[in-house]
């Protein structure tokens, strides 16, 4: 899959613990609060563990109030929401332009890996007025030693600049 970056792997893969991660730390946090009469959390509902005091009788065992498994499904679902939302984000302007450049530097031999990243930044002086600096970042990594190579820096940035 050489059209496909790492950058795309890494944002699927962020996309994916993010849902697991936040959805889990979030799930948990509101049983430990909220799902007093069982005192079950995410894990003990996965595993199908229960907490047991020493002086309570087996029949005094409770089910989990239904509403709590809901809870714990939208807080889930909500951050598979916010995950995919992201993935649409990379289809957007400035997004878009970056991954173009990403790639176009990416097809160049000694690149291995290149980030790209573009900022504004605003100044107000009462001399000059309101000012707008715009600029752009590459970070390359290299597949050899050519750090010093100042065709290979100068080659990359017309690359940079003509896309």
């Amino acid at each position: 899959m050489p059209s496909l970056l790492l950058n795309d792997y890494f944002i699927a893969l962020t996309a994916i613990t993010g849902v697991v991660v936040f959805g889990a730390i979030l799930s948990t946090a509101y049983l430990y609060v909220f799902n007093r009469r069982t005192r079950q959390s995410l894990h003990d509902l996965v595993a199908r563990t229960y907490v047991v005091g020493i002086d309570q009788d087996k029949s005094s065992v409770e089910a989990v109030w239904p509403i709590h498994y809901g809870v714990v499904c939208i807080l889930f679902l909500v951050h598979l929401h916010a995950g995919l939302y992201s993935f649409d984000l990379l289809g957007e302007e400035p997004f878009k332009g970056l991954s173009k450049t990403q790639r176009v530097l990416m097809a160049n031999e000694p690149v291995r890996y290149p980030s790209v990243l573009a900022s504004e930044s605003y100044s107000d002086s009462s001399k000059d007025g309101d000012a707008v600096t715009t600029s752009l970042t590459l970070e390359i990594q290299l597949n050899e030693d050519r750090v010093e190579d100042e065709s290979l820096a100068k080659g990359l940035a017309r690359v940079t600049m003509a896309n």
